[in-house]
């Protein structure tokens, strides 16, 4: 959970330096799937970028502020959409709650997932490598945008499913285990 993320790079030689490729999980591999980002890419879903809550200092400062610097404010578009590292996070401590039930859930469904991308992932490159031999890069890089949102916004809408099936069910089973060290506002100063 500290890492905060999982990456792996693939090494091996490539055509075209669009074509690297890196596999991405927004947290820890356990509660979220590795799914394709190639370099060509032009752009990434909104619901992986950065949110408000994920920037330092960006909680005192108004959602959309125009005057502020650009460069600092988080839209307020992307505000709105769900937050890839706050689903799969909530996965990660429903599975770290209740590891003995809910983790030979997960694991099989993301392997199974992942193994599936892997598989892809010679045509992709195949179809992107003749794209760009045709003098069609942007073609490419609209090609490796989309194949790599479509399977990225798939691994959030399973993970969500996830998280819904699993809160509610630690909810019957185990209710909500409630930090007992704490006892009202007065332990705060």
């Amino acid at each position: 959970d500290t890492a905060g993320y999982g990456q792996v790079v693939p090494l091996g030689p490539v055509s075209n330096p669009s074509l690297r490729m890196l596999w991405h999980a927004p947290i820890g591999a356990m509660a979220a799937p590795f799914t394709p980002f190639y370099l060509g890419v032009n752009n990434i879903p909104p619901e992986f970028g950065q949110h408000r809550y994920l920037t330092t200092g960006e909680d005192w400062k108004f959602v959309d502020d125009r005057k502020a610097d650009a460069r600092s404010v988080v839209p307020q578009r992307i505000e709105a959409t769900r937050s890839a590292v706050y689903i799969f996070k909530r996965l990660l401590y429903l599975l770290s709650e209740h590891h003995e039930l809910f983790l030979p859930e997960v694991l099989p469904v993301w392997e199974a997932f992942e193994a599936a991308l892997a598989i892809e992932q010679k045509e992709v490159t195949d179809t992107a490598e003749t794209l760009l031999a045709a003098g069609k890069p942007h073609l490419a890089q609209a090609y490796l945008t989309d194949y790599c949102t479509l399977h990225a916004i798939c691994s959030l809408d399973l993970g969500e499913v996830m998280v819904n099936s699993m809160e509610a069910r630690s909810r019957i089973l185990f209710g909500v285990r409630e930090d007992t060290t704490w006892r009202g506002p007065q332990q705060l100063w």
